[in-house]
């Protein structure tokens, strides 16, 4: 598209995905007409003697789910928690579920008490905001819905009802969380392996080491194990555990004419799905629900739910390429205000507003409120000042925006406009750094 600036593109790209999954979501005739055209050579040709043996065939298989699985089938705000959703229910309706290990709900219950703990903090940590978890957006976007309580939002996603030291037994913590486990379409594997620590982190350095590619140059390479060591040892542990305890069931049942028996389900892009090569049951979520497509047409449903399955199915594969609730403004330019670095480098994921914030703040009129707020050690200061500047910005991007994509009037009436805001933003700039300078002398005093 030569006439979308690339300052403007992912905004466009993201207005065309949101409209088109709308349509989706409204089970759109058109969709499902396409959709129905395409497969009806598909459908002519189905046998129905072979539907039960494959059915059949499908329902003998075991699916193993990782922990970000499971967190997108639990938290609505996930980006895949409709795909994820779609291929639960659909296994649900053959007879199959996913199955998840104890130690992988140990680690998603981590994780959302990791984010409570956070937020209760009152400033969250500028690394959390960056990660923008899925609990975190849930709770930003529904934030009455939760009596403004991140504690409340992550007791109900937890799927635990007390302390696991609290049950009377361990089949007794089992058997609740497999309860809650149910709702999402899952169940719990009681039986799995622990390795001893020591042994788990050496097999993960095999594990590390399968995955770079060999098409790397050596930079890419080193730059990778680097990160890859960087990561929390519990995390290392799990990956582990899940690997090898998948591994060894998929030993147990080789593969038939069909494929594996065993997969492993995982959205873990950057570790675990670089090791597909080495371990052919491991599948993203997309290409989990590309193979089970065919046994779903060898049931009735897109027969029976002809037009809603087409978009549901779209309207699911959709939702994966949009972030649901990006870090809000203030919160990006608080970010900024304590680390110039984030910024640049997460600036391609959240949209030119977003992305521009790094240019708007560097400009000679704002240089100086911004190193002089980094060395505020007062929060609520600098919060202060971070949802002043964030107006600023705002103000400043969406005439810039509404200027390229509308052409705003004549030459002269965007001059005007712009220099109305020139004006408007200058008086605030005067303002801040009035307020900028009082805050530091208060903080002088107090030392």
């Amino acid at each position: 598209m030569p006439e979308i600036s690339d300052r403007y593109f992912h905004d466009w790209r993201e207005g065309f995905l949101k409209g088109l999954r709308r349509c989706a979501q409204e089970e759109n005739i058109y969709i499902a007409s396409v959709f129905h055209n395409v497969l009806a050579t598909y459908y002519l040709n189905r046998s129905r003697a072979a539907s039960p043996y494959q059915l059949e065939k499908l329902q003998s298989r075991t699916f193993y789910a990782d922990t970000n699985v499971l967190y997108a089938a639990s938290v609505d705000a996930s980006n895949f928690h409709e795909l994820i959703e779609y291929i639960a229910s659909r296994l649900e309706a053959i007879g199959a579920k996913l199955l998840v290990y104890p130690f992988t709900v140990e680690e998603y219950e981590t994780s959302i008490a990791h984010v409570q703990s956070e937020v209760s903090r009152g400033d969250p940590h500028q690394a959390m905001v960056q990660r923008n978890p899925w609990l975190y957006q849930e709770f930003q976007t529904n934030r009455d819905k939760y009596l403004n309580s991140i504690a409340v939002c992550r007791r109900t996603h937890s799927l635990v009802g007390q302390e696991r030291g609290n049950y009377d037994s361990i089949d007794d913590y089992y058997d609740d969380v497999d309860q809650h486990l149910e709702s999402l379409g899952f169940r719990l594997r009681r039986e799995f392996e622990l390795y001893d620590d020591e042994v788990a982190l050496e097999e993960w350095v095999d594990l590390r080491n399968m995955m770079p590619p060999n098409h790397w140059s050596e930079d890419r390479y080193w730059d990778f194990i680097y990160k890859q060591d960087s990561r929390p040892d519990a995390q290392k542990l799990h990956d582990v555990h899940l690997v090898k305890n998948v591994q060894r069931e998929s030993e147990k049942l080789p593969g038939d004419e069909l494929g594996p028996q065993i997969f492993l389900v995982t959205l873990d892009f950057r570790q675990l799905l670089r090791l597909r090569g080495q371990f052919p049951f491991i599948l993203s979520a997309q290409q989990f629900l590309e193979f089970i497509l065919p046994y779903l047409f060898l049931s009735d449903i897109p027969l029976v739910e002809a037009r809603q399955f087409p978009n549901v199915m779209l309207g699911a594969e959709l939702s994966v390429l949009l972030v649901k609730q990006p870090p809000s403004l203030v919160e990006t330019v608080r970010g900024f205000l304590k680390n110039s670095s984030w910024q640049e480098r997460e600036a391609g994921n959240y949209g030119s507003k977003i992305g521009e914030i790094a240019r708007i703040l560097t400009e000679e009129r704002l240089s100086g409120i911004v190193s002089g707020t980094r060395e505020l050690s007062d929060t609520e200061a600098v919060n202060a000042i971070s949802e002043k500047i964030a107006e600023l910005v705002e103000e400043q991007h969406d005439l810039e925006e509404r200027v390229y994509f509308s052409g705003f009037g004549s030459e002269s009436e965007r001059i005007r406009k712009m220099n109305e805001l020139i004006v408007k933003q200058e008086r605030q700039i005067t303002k801040l750094q009035r307020k900028l300078r009082y805050t530091r002398s208060q903080a002088r005093r107090r030392r």
